[in-house]
């Protein structure tokens, strides 16, 4: 329970932050966060960051998604493959968070052509 409550506020936090703050979320940031022990409030703002990321994603870009992940997709799953893709990319990681997340989503639920 706290883990969502914890999840909630941040999340809300990182959506009242300027674009200009997403870009300084680098991936080394968080891949940092998200190796973090579970239950730390780092570990918090990882899944925070990626399910907000997420959300804004679905919600700005509804009609042109780089990625069409199933409805049913939990956040755990959500959490999953981007950790994943940030572990497989370590090339990337000096990237602004937020284009990552897009990737790792296209590259686990690429659209149909």
């Amino acid at each position: 329970m706290m883990i969502k409550k914890l999840v909630t506020v941040t999340a809300i936090i990182m959506l009242l932050g300027s674009p200009a703050s997403y870009a300084a979320f680098s991936g080394n940031k968080l891949k940092e966060d998200c190796d973090s022990k579970a239950g730390s409030f780092t570990k918090g703002a990882c899944i925070g960051y990626i399910i907000g990321t997420y959300d804004s994603i679905k919600w700005v870009e509804e009609s042109d998604l780089p990625s069409c992940p199933p409805d049913a997709m939990t956040g755990k799953q959500l959490i999953s493959i981007v950790e994943k893709y940030l572990e497989e990319a370590p090339q990337l990681l000096h990237y602004p968070a937020y284009p990552l997340i897009a990737g790792a989503l296209k590259k686990a639920f690429p659209c149909p052509d």
